[in-house]
């Protein structure tokens, strides 16, 4: 007499495999996370500037890979602006830049706020803090 029959077998397999794919790819996310995620990516932050008649705030920062994406929100304060560039510099814990990437606006006009991602390979681990400086 057969206690499980040959369809009940598919199916019980099939159930298992499922079920195994659906842990790997559960193990897969947490150890891809931390592996290439900063801890602090993605968090908002407080640190604004105001260069001249720009506002400059770091909006977010995520790490991936060995490359720091950071995103500002520039607001221009003051006349309209062709060609608006600045430097997002990289402190570290002993007060000096060690690594600097390059942020491009373009045209802003007086009120007009842009969101402006700046990459960079380093590693931000003896990175204290964000700097920005605007280009001539």
């Amino acid at each position: 007499m057969k206690f499980w029959k040959e369809d009940q077998i598919k199916l019980l397999i099939l159930a298992l495999v499922f079920l195994i794919a659906v842990i790997a790819i559960i193990i897969a996310y947490v150890i891809f996370n931390e592996k290439y995620f900063n801890p602090n990516s993605g968090n908002n932050t407080s640190n604004n500037q105001i260069i001249g008649d720009v506002l400059l705030e770091q909006n977010k920062i995520m790490y991936f890979a060995g490359t720091v994406k950071v995103t500002s929100k520039v607001t221009n304060i003051g006349n309209t602006k062709n060609n608006l560039r600045f430097k997002v510099k990289f402190i570290s814990n002993d007060g000096k830049t060690i690594g600097e990437t390059i942020g491009y606006v373009g045209q802003i006009k007086t009120n007009e706020t842009k969101y402006i991602d700046s990459y960079i390979k380093l590693d931000t681990k003896d990175s204290k803090e964000i700097t920005y400086e605007l280009i001539q």
